[in-house]
């Protein structure tokens, strides 16, 4: 498996979306041994998405095989510095009809629904 590109600074690397990177020291110009990496929705509070997901895993794979980089510091954008992630955006995740792989998202049967399948042959 080929290395990932890695960008000379990770401060202007956009291609993730939902999450930035940060040099320590941030003046840096150039990557650092510590990457500041953040969730970055603080309209949101930084609740999570699929598109957080995909961008966290695509920068944690980046990341781990950087070998200027020996550290990640993972935190949130919030400048209040209240929440960190409040966990899964439902508004999102209720629009959403599809899954990362792509596969159509169904809901699963109601109880009531599965159980008058079940005894629907029986008499």
């Amino acid at each position: 498996m080929a290395q990932p590109q890695h960008p000379e600074s990770y401060t202007t690397y956009t291609a993730l979306p939902e999450i930035s990177f940060q040099h320590v020291p941030e003046t840096s110009p150039t990557a650092t041994p510590v990457i500041i990496l953040r969730l970055d929705r603080p309209k949101a509070n930084n609740a999570f998405t699929d598109t957080m997901m995909t961008s966290l895993v695509s920068a944690f794979n980046l990341l781990s095989t950087d070998a200027r980089v020996k550290a990640i510091v993972f935190t949130g954008a919030d400048p209040r510095n209240r929440v960190f992630c409040p966990g899964m955006d439902l508004d999102q995740a209720s629009n959403s009809s599809t899954t990362t792989s792509g596969a159509k998202k169904t809901k699963p049967p109601s109880p009531r629904r599965a159980q008058h399948t079940a005894t629907a042959g029986r008499r």
